[in-house]
């Protein structure tokens, strides 16, 4: 009983206190204010569209080429580029190219041979979001490559001029 009456005599004093002193001159209570942080970076994205392709190249022939379907996003006005590479190691006489095509703006590097560096397919490309571009892959097998069953894969990279 006496822990509850001690209660009420602090509230009851805090109260008081909290009348008596009034409204805080210059305060609006009506408002309240927030400090946010703001971050607004450029993002790049690239996806490609196809389930695995499959290719093949009769040895000695000029190859076999599939389209490829991609999706880039390069926001903001930093220019940057498309850059491809395999990953894995393609059996001897065989080459593979690819071909970007500019989706809105940039200018396309046309087939590039593919290998374990990375090397530029489509550059200039810059203020685009969720772009759809198309591209054309390249399979050739030269006259010394032997017969060969395998998979390689093919990545692709958004990067900064």
């Amino acid at each position: 009983m006496k822990m509850m009456v001690w209660r009420m005599f602090t509230l009851g004093f805090i109260a008081a206190f909290l009348l008596a002193c009034g409204p805080v001159e210059g305060v609006d209570r009506t408002v309240a204010t927030i400090q946010i942080s703001i971050e607004v970076p450029e993002e790049n994205a690239i996806s490609i569209l196809q389930n695995p392709l499959s290719l093949n190249s009769y040895i000695g022939n000029e190859g076999e080429t599939s389209p490829l379907t991609y999706i880039v996003t390069a926001t903001g006005t930093t220019p940057r580029k498309i850059v491809g590479q395999i990953e894995g190691i393609l059996p001897e006489g065989v080459q593979l190219f690819l071909k970007l095509d500019a989706p809105v703006r940039g200018q396309s590097a046309g087939f590039v041979e593919l290998g374990a560096q990375e090397v530029e397919l489509l550059s200039g490309i810059w203020g685009i979001y969720g772009v759809q571009g198309n591209g054309v892959v390249l399979l050739k097998a030269g006259n010394e490559a032997a017969r060969n069953l395998g998979q390689i894969r093919i990545r692709l990279s958004v990067r900064e001029t």
